[in-house]
């Protein structure tokens, strides 16, 4: 029978018992651990997905900009935006190659108090009385420190507990790309309630500007179960896409590409699936459908005049979502027909499971 033995308080197979050399010393195994995958619980942190467009300007509080960031504000007025800031080609951040990094820019400071860009993970639980570092690259222009928070919430609906706010710590940006890291207890949720209704819980990280106007910019963001900072874990572009996809999903179809077969229920009404990528984390909490059209039996007559697409939630689920579509004029169909769902003139699909 294979025998463990611990080192740094990781326990792996004794030497007799190994198919590989593990490393022997402390030293050793924290290198060891800097080539773990799946240590950064922070998804986009290099920020190259933008599913949503990569420029948001006069940005309001609750908006996603880069896939997972959300930016949210206290207090009212002012004028700041939040961008894709791209890197030309060969540029090194911290020694790695970085394609683009994220900016808010807050020009207008107006009444606002706080002014965050964060990341929700899904789960209260995540990290809770455990210690965890945080690591990221940061610059920019802004007249103070900006500070970075855990924030533990429970949930929506029913009694919740309140959300616990954890001070991780402060840094001044400067001209330069600097690396910082920050290493913080997780405070226990023992004893807390959730609310009652289900997956609405998060542990946020926030990145916040407080009362202050300049740019930040960031990249490179990294958050791991451990005491001391690691190397900065660089995935495939694939892995990263489809775990931004289990919150948010868009497609765009060029005009004429088929999408999928759908069912004629009346004279200008049919209905239809499209599939999603991934599993997403909820049943879709919201979805829009535009451009879409349906041919007859005569692939070169289709649905016109007014043309109208309802995504039913309620027949959704996490792996599809269910469209009722209509129109007012042009063919007509047969009820109980397939009928292939088409581009026309260019069809957008998008489809919400976050936090």
């Amino acid at each position: 029978m294979t025998s463990y033995t611990t080192q740094a308080s990781y326990p792996y197979p004794a030497a007799a018992d190994q198919l590989v050399d593990y490393p022997t010393t402390a030293a050793a195994f924290a290198g060891y651990l800097d080539n773990l995958p799946n240590r950064n619980r922070i998804i986009n942190g290099l920020f190259d997905v933008w599913q949503r467009g990569t420029s948001f300007a006069a940005i309001a509080t609750g908006t996603y900009t880069a896939d997972r960031w959300v930016y949210t504000q206290t207090g009212a007025g002012g004028t700041r935006s939040v961008s894709q800031q791209s890197n030309a080609l060969g540029t090194l951040i911290g020694g790695m190659q970085a394609k683009q990094f994220l900016r808010m820019d807050i020009t207008v400071l107006g009444s606002a108090t706080a002014q965050t860009i964060g990341q929700r993970i899904e789960d209260v639980r995540t990290f809770a009385g455990e210690t965890v570092s945080i690591s990221c690259m940061v610059k920019g222009t802004l007249t103070g420190a900006v500070t970075l928070n855990l924030l533990q919430n429970f949930g929506t609906g029913g009694s919740p507990s309140a959300t616990v706010t954890t001070a991780v710590g402060t840094y001044t940006p400067t001209a330069s790309w600097v690396r910082k890291t920050f290493t913080v207890a997780v405070p226990s949720i023992s004893g807390k309630t959730l609310g009652s209704t289900a997956d609405t819980h998060y542990l946020e990280l926030q990145f916040d500007a407080g009362n202050k106007t300049g740019q930040l910019d960031i990249w490179g963001v990294q958050l791991e179960q451990n005491t001391t900072a690691t190397i900065l874990e660089r995935e495939p572009i694939a892995q990263t896409v489809a775990k931004c996809q289990r919150y948010y999903f868009s497609v765009t179809y060029a005009a004429g590409s088929y999408l999928v077969t759908g069912q004629a229920w009346a004279t200008y009404s049919w209905l239809w699936t499209h599939p999603l990528p991934v599993s997403m984390r909820v049943v879709p909490t919201a979805a829009t459908v535009s451009g879409v059209n349906a041919l007859n039996s005569i692939q070169s007559n289709y649905v016109a005049g007014t043309l109208t697409h309802t995504v039913q939630l309620g027949k959704s689920s996490q792996q599809s979502i269910a469209v009722e579509s209509a129109g007012t004029a042009g063919a007509t169909l047969t009820a109980g027909n397939a009928t292939m769902v088409y581009s026309n003139p260019g069809a957008t699909i998008t489809v919400t499971a976050e936090l």
